[in-house]
């Protein structure tokens, strides 16, 4: 192989010489740079303003679907004072709980009784079953059984000793607090 002229690039059949080589060394290949690197150079920006874009929009996603919940939690907080209220105020529970049906869905026929002592909590729902709730550590010290459908009511003694229950199955049992069991 031979070498190539002084003042020519070693491709085959194309002489470079004088006024070409300059031209493409200072105009052709640095305007071929500048070209690349805009080209990469906006890509990396469009990329970044799109992941700013998309970490907006799940923000506004996120705060919406909070602002629901927080919405809804308050509904049903004030349902609870309302139903609260209405116990302090010497209304049956079978009155209470015929007025307030709508709320039914909100809370899967769920509800929930302290003792007169507040040492038990009583709760029921959809599940058929009664379960007691020690308050000191929240541990579940009893689960109980009797009713054919749904649990719809439930109330303690006033000495706290005797837990009723009504259900879907037009029911109402009676259980004693100390043997966790149906008393009649």
């Amino acid at each position: 192989m031979g070498k190539s002229p002084s003042g020519s690039l070693p491709l085959p059949g194309v002489r470079w010489r004088g006024l070409s080589l300059q031209l493409f060394l200072l105009i052709f290949l640095p305007v071929t740079v500048l070209l690349l690197a805009i080209t990469f150079g906006s890509l990396n920006v469009h990329q970044k303003a799109m992941r700013s874009l998309v970490g907006e929009r799940d923000e506004r996603a996120a705060r919406t679907a909070a602002a629901a919940l927080s919405e809804q939690l308050n509904h049903r907080g004030a349902a609870i004072r309302g139903l609260a209220l209405r116990a302090t105020d010497h209304n049956s529970l079978q009155d209470i709980l015929l007025t307030s049906e709508f709320l039914d869905p909100d809370f899967d026929y769920g509800m929930a009784f302290f003792t007169p002592d507040g040492e038990l909590l009583a709760t029921a729902s959809a599940d058929q079953r009664i379960r007691l709730w020690d308050t000191k550590d929240w541990v579940e010290v009893a689960s109980l059984k009797g009713h054919q459908h749904e649990v719809w009511a439930l109330d303690f003694s006033p000495d706290g000793r005797t837990l009723a229950s009504g259900g879907k199955d037009d029911t109402v049992r009676l259980w004693d607090r100390e043997a966790k069991q149906r008393a009649r």
